[in-house]
């Protein structure tokens, strides 16, 4: 096993916890995968890999960061669990995080998962367990620590050693950031996302693409043809894919479904002695290992009609896909395509380089600009966008003279009723530009606690519902209620960009234990004109002050309503 992994976390943080953890090793360390066999039990056996080989080296990789993309049902939770309580038990005086969506889901984790696991294994009851509820777990001189990504005050200020995040695509965007500044001086740094994914490029999907990408293989016994176990839904694929009909019938109960070889066609029952399988890494040198499970690597005990009945139950195809064949998936109609944005282009536009009567979005961070005004019809015209390579802000020069930023420069020169800009990170230049600009910027932030599309506060911010801007800002290119310049008549990579990110936010719902569906918008990161676009649309929507154009020179009158709806 490789012991030094490289580190990340910050050791700060409760004190009683720190001074009960000092580093005491234990003697002997062996591979994850024997001490999860030989010490911990499961429904009261020995833990085992049969008809799960698939499950082993997952268990016994010590990658710094790792990523599992996955369908339901595959024990992956089991054994990271598993794999994060033997790392406390071996490694004494280390302590570990492990992330779920919300508190309500750590709660029934741990009761279900976490607690039969430690009650049930004997080196953990040897080595003491002297703290124990639902967020702190204390093995020996070791801490295991849950927390939901949503419904916590804050992320717990402790070092960590080994950090898992489940379900990261329905977790806080950027869950794994949050904590992984806590393993900065760790020597070990153990880092794993794992989720069923969602949408291309988004949480684990992101990550699995950036990663060494093992897929999960067989040996055909019959032609000796190596292959990844993969089925695909529709007949036109049969040729690649593992699950075919014998008889012919394209039919979830006529057919009569069996696993076959891709290559050769013929019948392949599940033989450890007979069919080799194994880990096959499609990329070298990555700095994620990432690992691919589809309810195929489980063909020793799920029958193939079983997964091709399983498929097609559910009503959702989005779902489908990812809970059975472990892959994203976007249905149609729950995104900005590229070629809706294309559709909204107008040839006779062009970038415009001052304006009259617009409105401003603007992200400080990278930093970006999108201008548009109103035309009659009621369509959002977009008049010119940019990256700003100059000062952001206003700076005071050597020279005691103030040289102005390009926001002040954009008011101006696009005579801007209304601008909305992200607070962070730079809050108090961001504030006192909203000051420079009473009554005609603000600047946002973000709060799933807010439950009017937005609130207007004290005439210089604006708290958002992320989810409920997007929609509105999303509709209005599915409405067709925006009107650009075409890439003809502007920087292309920047232009591309542009509609990079704009297509790259898909809606997903989401549907509680009691049934209750919930729609929200998932952003990739690094979609920052995404944002933007949406910091615009509210700008549209801006309380601002009348008094405010009659006395600023040079600014017409103009009112606007506000809409909370």
């Amino acid at each position: 096993m490789n012991h030094k992994l490289g580190g990340y976390g910050e050791k700060i943080g409760l004190k009683k916890i720190m001074h009960m953890a000092h580093s005491i090793r234990p003697e002997a360390i062996i591979e994850f995968s024997e001490w999860v066999t030989t010490k911990t039990l499961l429904k009261g056996k020995p833990f085992s890999f049969e008809k799960h080989e698939y499950q082993q080296q997952i268990l016994d990789d010590t990658s710094s960061r790792m990523c599992v993309r996955k369908s339901v049902q595959l024990g992956v939770s089991e054994i990271l669990v598993r794999k994060f309580l033997a790392f406390l038990a071996m490694y004494q005086g280390t302590q570990g995080i492990y992330t779920f969506p919300t508190s309500e889901e750590v709660g029934q984790f741990v009761k279900t998962r976490v607690d039969p696991v430690i009650t049930e294994c004997t080196k953990i009851e040897e080595l003491g367990f002297n703290v124990d509820n639902v967020k702190i777990k204390q093995i020996g001189k070791s801490f295991a620590h849950f927390r939901g990504s949503f419904g916590e005050r804050e992320t717990i200020a402790i070092p960590s050693d080994f950090n898992v995040h489940d379900e990261i695509d329905f977790s806080k965007p950027n869950i794994q950031n949050l904590y992984r500044s806590r393993m900065e001086h760790s020597e070990y740094a153990f880092e794993i996302s794992c989720s069923t994914p969602t949408i291309s490029m988004f949480g684990v999907d992101e990550l699995f693409m950036a990663s060494s990408q093992n897929y999960w293989h067989i040996k055909c016994p019959h032609c000796n043809f190596w292959q990844y176990l993969i089925w695909w839904p529709t007949k036109d694929r049969e040729k690649d894919s593992n699950i075919r009909s014998l008889n012919g019938i394209w039919d979830v109960e006529k057919g009569d479904w069996a696993y076959v070889c891709k290559k050769c066609g013929k019948q392949i029952g599940y033989d450890p002695f007979l069919v080799p399988m194994q880990w096959v890494t499609k990329y070298s040198g990555k700095s994620i290992t990432g690992y691919s499970l589809n309810a195929l690597v489980g063909w020793g005990y799920k029958k193939a009609g079983a997964i091709v009945k399983s498929f097609f139950e559910y009503k959702e195809i989005e779902k489908a896909y990812n809970r059975i064949l472990g892959l994203p998936y976007t249905a149609p109609g729950k995104k900005v395509t590229r070629a809706q944005i294309f559709k909204c282009m107008d040839n006779k536009l062009k970038d415009e380089s001052t304006g009259r009567q617009c409105f401003m979005g603007a992200d400080q961070a990278v930093p970006l600009v999108i201008i548009g005004n109103l035309t009659e019809a009621g369509k959002i015209r977009i008049v010119h966008f940019e990256r700003i390579e100059k000062n952001v802000f206003d700076q005071v020069g050597k020279d005691g003279r103030i040289i102005k930023g390009r926001l002040g420069e954009l008011m101006e020169e696009y005579d801007v009723l209304a601008a909305v800009i992200d607070a962070q990170p730079n809050t108090e230049s961001a504030t006192q530009f909203a000051k420079n600009f009473a009554g005609r910027a603000w600047t946002c932030f973000y709060s799933d606690k807010q439950f009017e599309k937005m609130h207007w506060k004290d005439n210089l911010s604006v708290v958002s519902n992320r989810n409920r801007t997007i929609e509105t800002a999303m509709q209005y290119w599915l409405d067709r209620k925006v009107e650009i310049f075409s890439q003809d008549n502007y920087n292309l990579p920047i232009y591309e960009r542009f509609i990079e990110n704009i297509s790259s936010l898909t809606k997903v719902v989401d549907e509680d234990k009691d049934g209750r569906k919930t729609a929200r918008w998932l952003t990739p990161k690094g979609c920052d004109f995404a944002h933007v676009w949406n910091y615009l649309c509210m700008a549209l929507e801006a309380e601002v002050s009348t008094v405010s154009r009659i006395m600023t020179p040079g600014i017409s009158g103009f009112s606007m309503k506000r809409y909370n709806t």
